[in-house]
């Protein structure tokens, strides 16, 4: 059964010590999460990102419900080894630079551990519309 947000934050903070210890380990204020474990507001991409690194889970599964609630990547070698679309890809790019933008961040802002976790997301959510 998937999960609504608000139960994902709720299972994450259970194991926590606390919403305030936990918000300061994410370095996003305790109003603003408890924001987010109220159901009351869904976090922006630093912020869902932040969340989820600070808890351990894969950042599909805190955004969606859906895949592994952990998950580690695959190390790959050499890039012919993957079959990526390469329009998915380009689109993938285009529409994180543009929420990035909305936050007024832009990719340089984010490690390349995050950045690589978020173009999974965005990559994952374009080639399952075009499926």
């Amino acid at each position: 059964m998937k999960l609504a947000f608000k139960q994902r934050m709720n299972k994450i903070l259970a194991g926590q010590r606390s919403l305030a210890a936990f918000a300061r380990k994410a370095g996003i204020s305790q109003p603003v999460m408890y924001k987010y474990a109220n159901g009351d507001s869904m976090p922006g991409t630093v912020n869902l990102v932040a969340t989820a690194k600070a808890a351990g889970v894969a950042v599909k599964w805190l955004a969606t419900g859906e895949g592994p609630e952990t998950e580690s990547l695959p190390r790959i070698e050499k890039a012919e080894a993957c079959d990526v679309n390469q329009e998915a890809m380009c689109k993938s790019i285009e529409l994180l630079r543009v929420d990035l933008r909305c936050m007024n961040m832009s990719m340089a802002d984010l490690s390349d551990d995050d950045l690589s976790k978020l173009l999974i997301v965005y990559y994952d959510s374009i080639t399952d519309q075009i499926s």
